[in-house]
């Protein structure tokens, strides 16, 4: 954030100081051309600003979304484990806790955390769906064994779903357009003042402080794992609580 700040208000000080240099040049209707040039520029930065956030706070919504999906799903497959024969409910019980303990340690790994744990998530899905159709040959028309299947099939595919989600971001060529047009807008407004031989420290600081902290918010929101704001694991540390801590 301070270096982005830096760079704009750097670029609101380069366009006044070319302002003062050109300003003995510059007609009488330059500093009124200058001014249009600078309010389009600002009405594109704001345009460009309310599309990326918008399209980062529906990518965060969704994240947010298949956390709790993923969470319904495991719990559904760990009651439908207890369901069945008593010989490998245990088993499926324990290996579903295990998944569990796993994906909850996605937090730990701050920018990469889904990405960090996907190949040993995909052992242990080989291990349910291993046990899964050992199960399924005691007794193919079982209807509890083929609703723990159909169970763990839903959580598999809702991991995928995660994993796809975790890489769906705003394109980094936008960010980097908004702080170009941010930085043209900024030198703008410094070169018109220049002509005028205002200064333009305090309103460029501002401009720039707040562009810089509104595009940072927007980057921020548009990678869960990283930042300030991150997409809550509630929903799936809700499962591993005992269960009179649910009740409060």
């Amino acid at each position: 954030w301070p270096v982005s700040a830096a760079l704009l208000i750097g670029a609101a000080v380069a366009g006044r100081w070319l302002g003062r240099r050109l300003a003995s040049n510059a007609g009488p209707d330059s500093a009124r051309a200058i001014g249009a040039l600078e309010t389009t520029a600002l009405g594109l930065v704001t345009l460009l600003i309310s599309f990326t956030f918008s399209a980062a706070i529906s990518r965060y919504d969704a994240r947010k979304a298949l956390v709790v999906e993923e969470a319904n799903s495991l719990g559904a497959a760990q009651l439908h484990a207890a369901t069945l024969p008593a010989s490998h409910a245990a088993t499926a019980e324990a290996t579903l806790d295990e998944y569990l303990r796993l994906r909850l340690t996605m937090s730990d790994h701050a920018s990469s955390g889904l990405s960090h744990i996907a190949d040993p998530t995909t052992v242990l899905q080989g291990r349910l769906w291993t046990e899964a159709i050992e199960i399924s040959a005691l007794d193919p028309r079982s209807i509890p064994i083929g609703a723990y299947t159909q169970s763990l099939s839903h959580l598999f595919d809702v991991h995928e779903e995660r994993l796809a989600a975790e890489r769906n971001h705003v394109p980094e060529a936008v960010f980097l357009l908004l702080y170009a047009i941010a930085g043209v807008a900024l030198a703008l407004n410094g070169y018109r003042a220049g002509l005028g031989g205002a200064s333009v420290l305090i309103p460029a600081t501002i401009m720039g402080v707040l562009f810089a902290t509104i595009i940072v918010q927007v980057q921020d929101l548009d990678r869960p794992q990283r930042g300030f704001i991150t997409v809550s694991q509630q929903a799936m540390s809700r499962i591993a609580a005992p269960p009179a801590s649910n009740h409060e």
